[in-house]
């Protein structure tokens, strides 16, 4: 049986983590390709992710581009990752061994399989276990270091979220997402006309491709300059406003599927194809205002301790006792207990699902039965619902999702750009290097 899509998306993730440091063997007849400060990275290492890379490539496409073809940008994502790594040193970001298996344990978990199973779908996938670990590793450091160095510096004002929501309100599509993929061919500023002519050609024999049947997640990977070529050009969901209005005016004519025609921006000239798009919708929620009443299980109190004392509380409760008065004297609960076990409006999925469960199938006004959850035991009373819309709220983080996105992606160019400026890198083969 082959392995799940996660498991093929991660191992073509860590399909491009790979470098050496000055210290490793290095076997004689191999070639240094890059020295990057002191780390380098060689032929072999280099035809290594290019073998991985084209067999995940394979596992769900019918070809994938040739070995040439993928050599400069797999190199040089090579080069940034071992970049990313030395930071994450230097700044004390690692992860340790219990670390690393709870993470492979979850990639087993969320793929349906055991990690034996995992193991033995790598050996039938010719990936070594170890090799495996090592990636998973690496891939969670980078993103460790990326989240530590640049994401949670990312800061979103409430008025940079109204302003956005005023632009999308005046874009007439402010509810919209689109997922979209993309080939660039792009083309410098100041370009003379030869080469923006040049450039147009080579973007009309995509198209031609294209519609001749060729894969576009293929061309992007073979041809594409854009900074998602390796991911097959995909943009992911993104909202209207974060897209070019020759994006959102092109796409609109387009069903799930299409590819459009070549879209001049000065950038250079894209070529789009559209998945899907999407709606919000208005979102109305039941709130329900409830308070309750823990005995809490611990190294004093036993499970069977507990539930007979709450059950006590509970006779007294339907005798008539006041509930706020009860949970004051008797709760365990500290961050309610002081409000006689008010726990407030909640929404769906604010608390555990024991829980819950029962406050959902409560009357207003009724009062549980003694029933366990993970803190111990519990009395719920409802006291009221209600119907809330909760469109604006969700529109709003929505927003702030949407400019932490933007901003992160570029943060992460900006800061890519000078850990690359500041490093010492040397290709032995000037041709190697990257566009």
């Amino acid at each position: 049986m082959r392995a799940t899509q996660l498991l093929f998306n991660l191992l073509f993730l860590c399909s491009l983590l790979s470098v050496s440091t000055t210290g490793s063997a290095v076997e004689s007849l191999d070639t240094i390709l890059v020295e990057i400060n002191n780390q380098i990275i060689t032929e072999s290492e280099l035809q290594k992710r290019i073998t991985e890379l084209r067999k995940q490539i394979l596992r769900s496409k019918k070809s994938a581009p040739s070995r040439s073809q993928l050599r400069a940008k797999v190199l040089d994502r090579m080069v940034l990752d071992a970049l990313q790594i030395e930071r994450a040193s230097q700044y004390g970001i690692n992860l340790k061994d219990a670390e690393l298996n709870s993470r492979i344990e979850n990639i087993a978990r969320q793929n349906k399989i055991s990690v034996s199973g995992l193991r033995n779908q790598l050996i039938k996938e010719g990936v070594s276990f170890d090799d495996f670990r090592e990636q998973v590793k690496r891939a969670t450091i980078i993103a460790r270091v990326q989240k530590a160095l640049v994401f949670d510096d990312i800061k979103v004002s409430d008025s940079e979220i109204k302003q956005f929501l005023q632009r999308q309100k005046k874009a007439g599509d402010k509810d919209s997402r689109y997922h979209l993929s993309r080939i660039l061919i792009s083309v410098p500023e100041d370009v003379d006309s030869n080469v923006l002519q040049q450039a147009r050609k080579k973007a009309e024999t995509v198209l031609a491709r294209l519609k001749n049947g060729e894969a576009f997640d293929k061309l992007a990977i073979e041809l594409s300059n854009g900074q998602k070529a390796l991911e097959g050009g995909d943009l992911g969901w993104r909202a209207a406003t974060e897209l070019p209005s020759l994006y959102v005016a092109t796409v609109n004519k387009l069903k799930a599927g299409d590819v459009s025609d070549i879209i001049h921006t000065p950038s250079g000239f894209h070529i789009l194809k559209f998945h899907a798009s999407e709606n919000s919708k208005r979102v109305i929620i039941e709130e329900t205002l409830a308070r309750h009443i823990l005995i809490k299980v611990d190294e004093l109190t036993s499970d069977e301790a507990a539930r007979e004392l709450l059950e006590s509380v509970h006779k007294e409760l339907k005798n008539g006792a006041d509930f706020e008065q009860m949970a004051k004297q008797h709760s365990q609960d500290t961050a309610s207990k002081g409000s006689g076990g008010s726990l407030g409006w909640s929404v769906p999925g604010a608390f555990v699902p024991q829980f819950e469960a029962v406050m959902k199938s409560l009357q207003k006004n009724q009062i549980s039965n003694v029933f366990r959850s993970p803190f111990g035991w519990h009395i719920v009373q409802v006291l009221d619902r209600r119907k809330s819309d909760k469109t604006t709220l969700i529109i709003e983080n929505k927003a702030y999702q949407t400019i932490v996105a933007s901003k992160s992606d570029e943060a992460l160019e900006l800061w890519l750009r000078r850990l690359r400026d500041e490093a010492y890198i040397k290709y032995h083969n000037p041709s190697d290097a990257a566009d």
